[in-house]
C-alpha cells in the first residue's frame, strides 16, 4: 500500500524559498514557475510541486503537477528530472476554485 495514495492532501501556497521560483528541466529548458504545493495532511510533507506556466500577467496560466520527488535541486531555479515535454503533454491541474484568488 502507498501512504501518499491514502492521505488526505491539501494545496497551499508554496513555501517563500520555493514561491515563484523558476523550474527547469535536465536540459535547463523553462517549465514554468512554483506557485503551490500539495501536502500530506498531517505530516506536512510536500508531494507534489504546482506549476503554472503560460497566461498574461496571471491570467490564463496553465497548472501542472511534477512529484516532489522529482526535484534534483534547488538553487535559483527548481531543478526537476523530468523534461518539459513530459511536464507540459501531462494532464491539467485545476486549482480548486477558492484557491484560484488566493
Amino acid at each position: 500500500m502507498d501512504p501518499t495514495r491514502d492521505a488526505v492532501r491539501r494545496v497551499r501556497e508554496a513555501p517563500a524559498p520555493l514561491h515563484g521560483r523558476v523550474v527547469v528541466d535536465p536540459h535547463g529548458h523553462r517549465v514554468g514557475e512554483v506557485d503551490r504545493v500539495v501536502v500530506e495532511d498531517g505530516t506536512g510533507r510536500v508531494l507534489q510541486l504546482v506549476v503554472a506556466s503560460g497566461g498574461l500577467r496571471g491570467l490564463a496560466r496553465t497548472h501542472r503537477l511534477v512529484p516532489a520527488d522529482s526535484v534534483l535541486g534547488v538553487d535559483d531555479r527548481v531543478h526537476v528530472s523530468i523534461s518539459h515535454r513530459t511536464i507540459h503533454e501531462g494532464p491539467r491541474f485545476d486549482l480548486p476554485r477558492q484557491q484560484v484568488r488566493g
